[in-house]
C-alpha cells in the first residue's frame, strides 16, 4: 500500500529523464515544478528550447564543429551549451523543435524582446546567468548547473555503463567491500551489546542512543571537512576503541572486562553507525546519474552480504574472546585504505555522465 501511493505521488527525476533522452516527459514536470513555485512558465520554455536547438545543431556536426576542432576533442558540457553571442530565437525554436501536445505556451512578443538585452560583447545568455554558469561579463565556469542533461549512449548506462569504465568498475568493487565490512561490523556489534544489563528493553534503548552520538557529529563535520576527512574520522574513531576493546579482553581480569569492554564496543559502534551515514553520502555522489542507483544497490547488497557473516563470528566468543573485536578492526583498516584512491565529492556537481564522473577524479 504505501509502495503504490509513493508509485503514484512521487515524480521521476528530471536529471535522469534527460540522461535518457525523454526530454518531453522533463519539460512537462519542469513546467509543473515552475506554476507551482510561481516562476513563468514561458522563461522556462525558452531557456530549454534555446538548449535543445543548440544541442540538436551540435549533434549533427559529424566531424568538425564551428570552432575548426575536431568534435572528438571537445568536452562533452560543450556541445550543450548555446551560443555565447547570439540568444536563441523562441519563435524559430518552437517550429524547429516539436513542443509536448499537451503544452501550448503563450510567449508574447514583448516576452521574446527581451531575449534579446545582452550585447554580443557581452557573451552572455540567459540560461548561462540563470545556471551560475558564468561570474560575469565574457567570464565562464566550470559548472554545469543550469544546462541540460546530455543524454548518454545505451552502453554507458546502468550496470552497461558500470561494467564498460574501468574506473566506475573499480569504484563499484571498492564500494562493495566497503559496504560489506560496514555492514557486517554494525550489525556483530549490535549483537555483541545485548548483555548490557538484564533489563531487555534498557539493553536496546542503550543500543540505539549510542548511534545518536554519530549522527550528531556526522551533521556538523560533514560539509566542513569533506566525505573523505569525515569517513577516516568515523573509520579512526571505530578501529582505535575496537582495537583498545581487543587489548582488553587479552589483559585485562574480567571485573575489569564487564565494566570497560561494553564502554568501548558502544563507542566503536557509534564510530561505525557514522560510517553508514557518510557512505549513503558519499556513495550516491560518487556515480553518475545514469548509474547512481545502480551503484547504491550493488553496495547496498553488498552490505547485507556482511549481514549475513555477522552472526557466524560469535561461534568462537567462547573459545576466543578476542576474536570479533580484532576482526571488525582489521575489515575497517582494510576499509580504511580501499577508499584512499576515491575522490573527495564535496564542492563538486553530481556527475550527469561517465565523463563527468571522471573529471571528478581530476580535481
Amino acid at each position: 500500500m504505501p509502495l503504490s501511493f509513493d508509485y503514484s505521488v512521487v515524480e521521476e527525476s528530471i536529471r535522469w529523464l534527460f540522461a535518457e533522452d525523454r526530454k518531453e516527459e522533463a519539460l512537462q514536470l519542469l513546467i509543473q515544478a515552475a506554476e507551482i513555485n510561481h516562476v513563468d512558465t514561458n522563461t522556462i520554455l525558452r531557456l530549454y528550447y534555446g538548449h535543445v536547438k543548440t544541442l540538436s545543431s551540435n549533434e549533427s556536426n559529424d566531424s568538425v564543429n564551428s570552432t575548426g576542432v575536431p568534435e572528438e576533442t571537445t568536452s562533452p558540457t560543450a556541445a550543450i551549451e548555446p551560443p555565447s553571442s547570439t540568444v536563441p530565437d523562441t519563435t524559430s525554436t518552437s517550429s524547429s523543435t516539436e513542443q509536448p501536445k499537451d503544452v501550448k505556451p503563450t510567449i508574447p512578443e514583448h516576452e521574446g524582446a527581451a531575449l534579446t538585452t545582452t550585447s554580443p560583447a557581452d557573451h552572455t545568455t540567459p540560461a548561462e546567468t540563470a545556471g551560475s554558469g558564468t561570474t560575469g561579463p565574457g567570464t565562464t565556469t566550470s559548472s554545469t548547473r543550469g544546462r541540460l542533461v546530455k543524454a548518454e549512449e545505451p552502453e554507458s548506462r546502468g550496470c552497461l555503463g558500470i561494467v564498460h569504465d574501468q574506473r566506475l568498475l573499480r569504484q563499484t568493487v571498492i564500494f562493495a567491500y566497503v559496504w560489506s565490512a560496514v555492514g557486517f561490523s554494525f550489525l556483530s556489534l549490535y549483537l555483541a551489546e545485548t548483555v548490557l544489563a538484564d533489563d531487555l528493553y534498557l539493553n536496546f534503548s542503550v543500543n540505539v542512543l549510542s548511534e545518536l552520538p554519530a549522527g550528531i557529529i556526522f551533521v556538523l563535520v560533514v560539509d566542513r571537512i569533506g566525505r573523505k576527512n569525515t569517513m577516516f574520522l568515523f573509520f579512526g574513531t571505530a578501529i582505535a576503541f575496537l582495537l583498545a576493546c581487543t587489548l582488553v579482553k587479552v589483559l585485562a581480569d574480567a571485573a575489569i572486562q564487564a565494566c570497560v569492554v561494553p564502554v568501548l564496543g558502544l563507542i566503536g559502534k557509534s564510530g561505525v553507525a557514522g560510517l553508514q551515514l557518510t557512505l549513503f553520502l558519499y556513495t550516491g555522489e560518487s556515480y553518475p546519474t545514469t548509474s547512481r542507483l545502480i551503484g547504491l544497490g550493488i553496495s547496498s547488497l553488498a552490505a547485507k552480504f556482511g549481514n549475513l557473516g555477522a552472526p557466524f563470528v560469535f561461534f568462537f566468543e567462547d573459545t576466543i574472546p578476542w576474536l570479533p573485536t580484532a576482526l571488525i578492526a582489521i575489515l575497517l583498516l582494510i576499509a580504511t585504505l580501499a577508499i584512499l584512491p576515491l575522490p573527495e565529492t564535496q564542492g563538486n556537481d553530481l556527475p550527469e555522465s561517465v565523463h563527468d564522473g571522471a573529471t571528478i577524479y581530476e580535481t
